[in-house]
């Protein structure tokens, strides 16, 4: 079963914004030229891959595992047994997470994982078939 991530649109305005701001600012000063033009090019393909990168992070729950994916690239996974509980976070932390909205998912010893699943009580329903001792924090 897989589900997708949320995708927090504030969050790509500031990505935008960190991205394109000071170029801009540059482009005022100086206005156009090849470097400029170069820069604003490469800036434009990293934002393009940041938003393929968004609305492509998923959840995949298969053999009891829960794996987090970022566009190909795939995270540990994480087994649904040792998860024992989930509450909710605003960690800006680097996460396999598209939104601010996010679940903090505890596991093992000290161990936790971000997720921003777009169908919040459909994902912990279904982690909780599988595991129904996860204690929810919410």
């Amino acid at each position: 079963m897989e589900f997708k991530s949320g995708v927090s649109y504030g969050l790509l305005l500031f990505i935008a914004l960190a991205f394109f701001g000071p170029l801009f600012m540059v482009w005022q000063e100086e206005g156009f030229s090849s470097k400029w033009l170069i820069s604003t090019g490469l800036l434009l393909f990293l934002f393009c891959f940041i938003i393929y990168l968004f609305y492509h992070t998923s959840y995949t729950l298969k053999g009891g595992f829960l794996i987090p994916k970022v566009g190909p690239f795939k995270y540990p996974p994480i087994a649904i047994s040792e998860i024992y509980e989930i509450r909710r976070s605003r960690s800006l932390l680097a996460a396999p997470a598209a939104s601010l909205q996010r679940l903090e998912l505890k596991y093992g010893r000290f161990q936790s994982q971000l997720v921003s699943p777009a169908k919040e009580d459909a994902f912990i329903a279904a982690l909780q078939e599988v595991n129904p001792q996860i204690k929810l924090t919410l």
